[in-house]
């Protein structure tokens, strides 16, 4: 029944299968499965194969993102590159192994987000100028100034540069320990060049849909990791 419903929903539902539609279709599949694990009496894992894990390993998401773009709500505010600092010595003392943190650029010794991508600024050409290299990087330094050498950084890229920024960004951190480079592009044969070209594993895919349009990403060898982002994109949408 469930798989009858799923389909069913997949057909009304075929022209737009992203954004809110994908998270209530993930929705309601969850609570079908919910519904017949316990009318069967047995764990929700067991309906999709068993558990593969019990301990699932976490990073520090969006680390400095809202203390430093959304003031003043989120303390404490971070207005400094010695506030960032302090914040990689906070992911280290509260016991995360790992944290990602976004592109910043640094004016006046204060960290500003950029975010082309999503319109802040508005930029439409994506273009990556030397501030924008020197701000990644001084940023980076910062966090692995005062997280020290044990903790992972993943740095996430996001929409905000095309293929050629992405490969200036790669050049610029070449010499960066990071344990993955996160951007996304719809083109999967630009992502595949620009993982042949980086020095990091590269993760992607966070806002495709449905197994099609994973496929040419795999096929393609185009990422180390694919990422589905339950969150925004419902189950991932079979």
């Amino acid at each position: 029944m469930t798989k009858r419903v799923h389909a069913i929903l997949r057909g009304v539902t075929r022209p737009g299968t992203g954004g809110v539609v994908g998270q209530a279709l993930g929705a309601i599949e969850n609570a079908l499965l919910d519904a017949k694990a316990k009318i069967l009496g047995v764990p929700c894992a067991q309906l999709l194969g068993g558990v593969m894990r019990d301990r699932v390993p976490v990073y520090w998401s969006h680390c400095g993102t809202w203390r430093i773009s959304r003031k003043p709500w989120y303390e404490p505010m971070i207005d400094s590159i010695d506030g960032v600092v302090a914040l990689g010595r906070e992911v280290r003392e509260r016991g995360f192994r790992a944290l990602k943190t976004n592109v910043y650029r640094y004016e006046d010794g204060r960290p500003i987000g950029w975010a082309t991508g999503f319109g802040v600024p508005f930029e439409p050409g994506l273009n990556v100028d030397r501030k924008v290299l020197r701000g990644i990087c001084d940023h980076l330094d910062a966090l692995r100034e005062g997280a020290g050498p044990d903790v992972e950084i993943l740095l996430d890229l996001n929409f905000n540069a095309k293929t050629e920024g992405y490969l200036e960004i790669l050049r610029a951190i070449a010499g960066q320990e990071l344990f993955w480079l996160e951007l996304d592009t719809f083109d999967a044969a630009a992502l595949a060049y620009i993982r042949d070209h980086s020095a990091h594993p590269i993760a992607s895919c966070e806002t495709l849909v449905g197994l099609g349009q994973f496929m040419p990403f795999l096929r393609g060898q185009a990422v180390d990791v694919a990422i589905v982002d339950l969150v925004w994109n419902g189950r991932g949408r079979r």
